[in-house]
């Protein structure tokens, strides 16, 4: 009985200490310090395309910044305001398989989506009131 009981209480050990076991994740590499004019301010958003490229939505800065699959930027569009291509504190970015990006900007309660070739698709507005315009 007592080495039933020493042969449960092993069993119970090891087999808990595989149940808890916690995922271990690997640092790969660190993207370059971005310096100058390429600076965040409370980026709120981040996605990636087919081809790699990261887009950064950067809210305080009204803008949305391109990165390439390394860290380095491509470029950024976008300013204050409310036309098409500006954006007033864009919160979330996201991207499709036809490498549109959507992005939500909260300030004037629009998405828009941006086709990489031409910049801008087209934009939806949502008023207050729940009105729509396109």
């Amino acid at each position: 009985m007592k080495k039933f009981t020493i042969i449960c209480f092993g069993l119970m050990i090891f087999l808990s200490s595989n149940a808890f076991s916690e995922e271990t994740y690997i640092f790969q590499r660190m993207w370059p310090v971005m310096e100058g004019q390429w600076y965040f301010n409370k980026p709120s958003g981040v996605a990636t395309d087919s081809n790699g490229f990261v887009y950064i939505a950067d809210s305080q800065n009204d803008c949305i910044h391109k990165l390439n699959p390394d860290g380095k930027l491509v470029t950024k569009w976008g300013h204050r305001g409310s036309g098409n291509g500006e954006f007033w504190q864009p919160q979330g970015i996201a991207a499709d398989s036809d490498d549109f990006i959507y992005v939500a900007d909260s300030e004037i309660n629009r998405i828009q989506k941006i086709q990489l070739l031409t910049e801008i698709c087209c934009s939806l507005r949502y008023s207050r009131h729940g009105k729509r315009t396109v």
